[in-house]
C-alpha cells in the first residue's frame, strides 16, 4: 500500500488488549500529516496512553499497522525512536544525566555524533528552551517545569519529526504551565509535528489544528478543535471555560 508523501504517520486497524481488560484500544485508524498540532483527549482509561506508546514502538499491537513516512515502524526501530520523540508525564523517569548538559547530550553520544556536533546542538537546544544557565546543574535541583523542559530538550536535540506529549501539564503550577506552553508552541512554529495527550484541553486548544477524542479504547471523534469543543462534556471531559 502506497502512502501519500504528505502522510507522516499512518495508523490502520490498531488494536491492543491487556490481561486486566482495562485501557486497551481497538480498531484505531488515524493519519497524521507533517506540521500538525493535534490534541488527543479522553477520560482516564480511554486508551490515550496505550495509543501513543505504540507510535514509537514502546508497545507492539495485537493487530494493525503503523507506518512512518510509508515504512513500518518496526523495520528500523532506532530510526523510529529518533523520528518519533516521546515526552512522558513523569520527567524523573526520563532523566539519566548527571548534569543538564549531559542529559541532553546523552542521545547524540549514544549515536556516535562528533563532540563538536554534540556541543553545538546541545547548546542550541538549551538556549531555545531557556535552560542554558542550568547546564552544569544536576537535574534533581531543577523545578518541575524546568525538568519538563529538560526532557523536551533531550528529545529535541535528536531533531525528531514528531514529538508526542503525555499529560505534559500534570503537577505543574500556573507559571510553569505557561512557560511550557510557550516552549511547545515555539517548537511547533519551527515546523515540528505535535501530538499531545492531555486532560487540560483548555490550555492548548487555541494552538491546535485538530482534536481527537478517545472513548472506551476507540477513536470516538475527530475534527477541528473549534468544531469538537462543544462535545467534550459528552465524553466525560471538562467543558471549555
Amino acid at each position: 500500500m502506497e502512502t501519500s508523501p504528505q502522510t507522516l504517520l499512518e495508523i490502520q486497524g490498531l488494536s491492543h488488549s491487556y490481561a486486566s481488560g482495562d485501557g486497551g484500544i481497538s480498531g484505531i485508524d488515524l493519519t497524521i500529516t507533517p506540521g500538525e498540532f493535534i490534541i488527543l483527549a479522553g477520560r482516564n482509561g480511554s486508551g490515550k496512553t496505550t495509543l501513543i506508546r505504540h507510535l514509537n514502538g514502546l508497545l507492539r499491537p495485537d493487530k494493525g499497522s503503523i507506518r512512518l513516512s510509508g515504512t513500518d515502524i518496526f523495520k528500523d526501530i532506532t530510526r523510529t525512536r529518533r523520528s518519533v520523540g516521546m515526552v512522558f508525564q513523569d520527567a524523573d523517569t526520563q532523566i539519566v544525566g548527571e548534569t543538564v548538559f549531559d542529559e541532553v547530550a546523552f542521545g547524540p553520544e549514544n549515536l556516535g555524533w562528533s563532540r563538536e556536533t554534540i556541543n553545538a546542538r546541545v547548546n542550541s537546544v538549551l538556549d531555545s528552551l531557556d535552560l542554558t544557565r542550568f547546564g552544569s546543574r544536576h537535574p534533581a535541583t531543577l523545578s518541575g517545569g524546568e525538568k519538563r523542559r529538560l526532557t523536551i530538550a533531550g528529545i529535541l536535540v535528536m531533531d525528531p519529526e514528531i514529538i508526542i506529549f503525555d499529560e505534559p501539564f500534570a503537577n505543574l503550577d500556573y507559571p510553569a504551565t505557561q512557560e511550557l506552553i510557550r516552549s511547545i508552541t515555539r517548537i511547533h512554529a519551527d515546523g515540528k509535528t505535535i501530538l499531545m495527550a492531555t486532560h487540560d484541553v483548555d490550555l492548548v486548544i487555541p494552538h491546535a489544528d485538530r482534536l481527537l477524542i478517545m472513548d472506551n479504547g476507540k477513536l470516538a471523534a475527530q475534527g477541528t478543535a473549534a468544531g469538537l469543543a462543544p462535545e467534550l462534556e459528552s465524553y466525560g471531559l471538562k467543558p471549555l471555560c
